[in-house]
Order: C-alpha cells, then structure tokens, then sequence
C-alpha cells in the first residue's frame, strides 16, 4: 500500500489537532482568567502591582498562543517551504513566550507565599512544554511525509520498466 504524503494525514493531521487544541485550551484560559477578575483585584490590593501584571501577563499569554495556534493552522494549508519556514518559527516562539510568562509567573507567584518550592505538576508542566517542542519540532525538520507535503514542486516517483521486444 502506498503512502499519500501530499494529503494531511498521520502524524501531521494529529499536529494539526494539537494546535487546534492549543486554541481550546487558550480560549479555557482567557475565560477563567476573566472570570476571576474581581479576585484578582482584591488580591492585587493586598499583594502588590506585580500581583496584577502576572495576571495581565497570562492573559498576553494566552492571545499569543490562541494567535500563533490559529496561524499555524492557517500556514498548514499553504503547502509550500516557506509556510513551513513560518510554522517551525512561530512553533517555537510560541512555546518559548508561553514558557517565559508561566515560568516567571510562577516563580512571582511563589514567591508571595512561604510555600516557595514548585509542586511536582508544576515541573512536570514545564518540562512537558519543552519536550513537547523539541518532539514536534524534530518532526517538522525530518519527516518525509512533512518534506513531500510542503513541497510544491513534489513529483511522485515513477517506476519505469524497458521492455524489449526480440
């Protein structure tokens, strides 16, 4: 059975899934973070400005990530090199910024409370996003089915065979 690297399929479709999911997860996020407004500022009352720039901060977090998932989604369509360019890139910019801002986030927020070692989720979180870029990203640089299915000018291969009549 021959493979088409030229339709979204296999691990790429489950990529593209993913970034769907990213937006989901983004749009969780804003709601929540909402959502907890008025919380939010009470306690900056009592905790400090930095308390309520955390939070403006994970809100710019979860745009950057809804924007980035949403035009990687976009890009995926284009099915030419430099779209593939622009997803690798925004890929990790993405994952870095989203790194940088939960990072910071909790080291700020620990530090208000006694309580300042992160949990074991927490590192594990962290660790997960990393690994996570370092999977897909990998996957972008060398699958085949990526290679084919950004590639404009593809042609399938085509086995031929000379025949000779005697």
């Amino acid at each position: 059975m021959k493979k088409d690297y030229k339709k979204l399929g296999g691990w790429l479709l489950g990529f593209l899934i993913f970034r769907a999911i990213g937006i989901l997860v983004g749009f969780n996020l804003l709601n929540e973070a909402f959502g907890a407004h008025s919380m939010i500022e009470r306690a900056s009352v009592y905790y400090g400005f930095g308390y309520k720039m955390t939070y403006y901060f994970l809100i710019l977090d979860a745009v950057i990530v809804i924007a980035g998932n949403i035009a990687i989604i976009v890009l995926m369509f284009k099915k030419n090199k430099v779209a593939l360019g622009w997803i690798k890139k925004i890929l990790v910019s993405i994952t870095m910024i989203d790194f940088a801002i939960s990072v910071g986030a909790m080291l700020y927020l620990s530090s208000l409370t006694s309580d300042s070692v992160f949990s074991l989720s927490d590192i594990l979180s962290v660790i997960g996003v990393l690994v996570g870029l370092a999977l897909w990203y990998q996957y972008l640089v060398k699958s085949r089915r990526v290679a084919v299915y950004f590639d404009e000018n593809y042609v399938e291969e085509v086995e031929t065979v000379e025949v000779s009549i005697d």
